[in-house]
């Protein structure tokens, strides 16, 4: 069973890339974040990141979820965009998430929570809980639509507001 663990995730480390995206910060300077995704929707991802340059959409933050020590709530605190992350799903115990994969990316989570019931994930953005940045029909909704993507924005049980999937 170990060597079959090492193999998947051996495999799953072989289908990650690097992107080097270039973006507006959160006070409107231009810049370059990384991102680690799936090899399958890096050439969507380049895509959908290059308009919104072009339309100066703001992104705070965009840095490997390693210098967060894996950890998604550090990440999603400090207002980091990010992939891939190697973990299960949020509310489960065994089950992987998309981001394990590298096929889901949460955007601007501080602004665009994950929201079940009264958990509201990351704590700090309680505020845009009814309000996120994101919205459905706007750039970023339509954009990553376009390209194929599910947005947790249109979940019934949940809200994840930030988070885009394939």
């Amino acid at each position: 069973m170990l060597l079959l663990s090492i193999s998947c995730l051996a495999q799953r480390a072989a289908d990650i890339v690097t992107l080097h995206i270039p973006h507006y910060d959160k006070d409107g300077n231009p810049t370059t974040g990384v991102l680690e995704c799936n090899k399958s929707i890096a050439k969507d991802l380049e895509e959908i990141f290059a308009e919104l340059y072009k339309a100066k959409y703001r992104i705070e933050r965009m840095r490997p979820i390693s210098e967060y020590d894996g950890d998604d709530d550090k990440s999603m605190a400090a207002n980091n965009t990010s992939c891939y992350n190697y973990r299960v799903m949020t509310g489960s115990k065994k089950r992987l998430s998309k981001h394990a994969l590298g096929l889901a990316i949460d955007i601007n989570p501080l602004y665009n929570p994950y929201v079940k019931g009264n958990i509201i994930k990351p704590a700090e953005s309680k505020r845009y809980a009814k309000n996120p940045q994101i919205k459905k029909d706007g750039l970023v909704y339509r954009l990553f639509k376009k390209h194929g993507f599910k947005w947790g924005g249109d979940w019934r049980t949940l809200k994840d507001y930030q988070h885009f999937e394939k």
